[in-house]
C-alpha cells in the first residue's frame, strides 16, 4: 500500500508511439523497493497502442485511458492527473527509461522538498543505438556500459543541467523556462491550485514551460537532482509540425502573458537571440533575484533534430 504523505503516481500520456511506450513501461519493473501506481492516457492512437495496453502485465499498479479521439498533451495529461490517486504526480514521456532507482531517490526527495517541482537529469540515447535496441527485440533495456556510450548531451536540457550545477538554485530566476513536462514531479495538491495543464496549447510545447511558469509565480521553488537520471529514447521527427506547432503555441503564451519581458526572453532564448546569462539577467531584474553569473551557453530548437532525423509530415509523431 501507498504511504499516504508520499504516494507517486506516474502519468504518461501517449499517441501512436507503441514500441517507444512498451520499452518505457518495462522499464518501470526494474523500479526498487518503493510502491506507485501509472496512469496511461492513450491520446486516440491508430496504432497497435490499445491492443497492447489491454494485455499488458506489470509489476505494479496500472491504470489504462482511452480518448476516443487525439485531444493534444495538455489534455491527457490532465485527464491522467484528475484520474490519479498519488500525492505527488511524476509526468514522463512515451519514450523515456529511468535508471533503476530512480523513483526510490525521487521518494527520499520529496520527504526533504515536498513543496517543490522536482526534475532529474535528462540525457539523450544515440537515435542509431535506440534503433538497434528495438532491431534486437530487447523490451528489458537497462542502463549499461553500452547505453552510456551512446549518451549524447541534448542540447535543449542542456541549461537545466547547467543551472542545476549552481551551489544556490533558488538564485536562479529564469528556471520555469527550462523544465520539460517529460521530466517533472509535483505535489497534486500543487498542481491542481495553479489550473493544472493549458488545454489551449494542444499540439507540441510549450504547456510545461506554461504550467512551470504559474509554479514560479505562486512561490513554488525547483529541486533539481543531477543523480537521478531519466532517458530519451531518440526518435525520428516531423520538423514542419514541430516548427509550426512552436511558433503557433509560442504566439499563444506571449498573448497570454501580454508580453512579459520574462516571456519574451523565454522566446528569444530558444530562438538563440540571448544566452541563457542573458535570459536570466532579464528575469531576475524581473522578479528582483540577485545578479549571478551563469555559463554562456545558447540554444536553438533546430539543434534538437538532426538532418538525419526529419521525416516527412504524418501528424503521427509527437515528441
Amino acid at each position: 500500500m501507498f504511504e499516504s504523505d508520499y504516494s507517486i503516481s506516474i502519468v504518461i500520456a501517449t499517441y501512436n508511439k507503441k514500441v517507444y511506450l512498451e520499452r518505457t513501461l518495462f522499464n518501470l519493473n526494474k523500479q526498487t523497493n518503493i510502491n506507485f501506481e501509472i496512469i496511461v492516457v492513450n491520446d486516440g492512437s491508430s496504432d497497435e497502442t490499445r491492443d497492447f495496453l489491454n494485455h499488458i502485465k506489470t509489476a505494479y499498479s496500472l491504470k489504462i485511458i482511452h480518448n476516443d479521439s487525439n485531444l493534444g498533451l495538455a489534455k491527457s495529461r490532465n485527464i491522467g492527473i484528475n484520474k490519479s490517486t498519488g500525492s505527488y504526480i511524476l509526468f514522463l514521456d512515451d519514450d523515456i527509461i529511468l535508471n533503476d532507482r530512480y523513483i526510490e531517490r525521487l521518494y527520499h526527495d520529496l520527504k526533504i522538498y515536498p513543496t517543490r517541482i522536482h526534475a532529474g537529469n535528462l540525457y539523450k540515447i544515440n537515435i542509431d543505438f535506440v534503433l538497434e535496441l528495438f532491431k534486437n527485440d530487447t523490451l528489458h533495456i537497462r542502463i549499461d556500459e553500452k547505453v552510456i556510450e551512446n549518451i549524447n548531451i541534448d542540447p535543449i536540457y542542456e541549461p537545466l543541467k547547467i543551472i542545476g550545477k549552481n551551489n544556490n538554485i533558488d538564485t536562479i530566476a529564469c528556471w520555469w523556462g527550462l523544465v520539460t513536462g517529460a521530466n517533472i514531479c509535483i505535489s497534486k495538491a500543487q498542481v491542481i491550485k495553479i489550473g493544472m495543464f493549458d488545454e489551449n496549447f494542444v499540439t507540441w510545447g510549450p504547456e510545461d514551460v506554461d504550467l512551470c511558469y504559474r509554479a514560479f509565480n505562486n512561490g513554488i521553488k525547483l529541486a533539481y537532482h543531477d543523480e537521478n537520471k531519466l532517458f530519451h529514447l531518440d526518435h525520428n521527427r516531423d520538423s514542419t509540425m514541430m516548427r509550426n506547432a512552436m511558433i503557433k503555441n509560442a504566439i499563444k503564451l506571449v498573448k497570454k502573458y501580454n508580453k512579459t519581458p520574462e516571456i519574451e526572453a523565454y522566446i528569444k532564448f530558444f530562438n538563440g537571440t540571448i544566452s541563457l546569462n542573458n535570459f536570466n539577467d532579464i528575469c531576475s531584474k524581473q522578479y528582483n533575484y540577485p545578479a549571478i553569473n551563469i555559463e554562456d551557453y545558447y540554444v536553438e530548437l533546430k539543434q534538437y533534430i538532426k538532418s538525419s532525423q526529419i521525416i516527412k509530415s504524418t501528424n503521427n509523431d509527437r515528441l
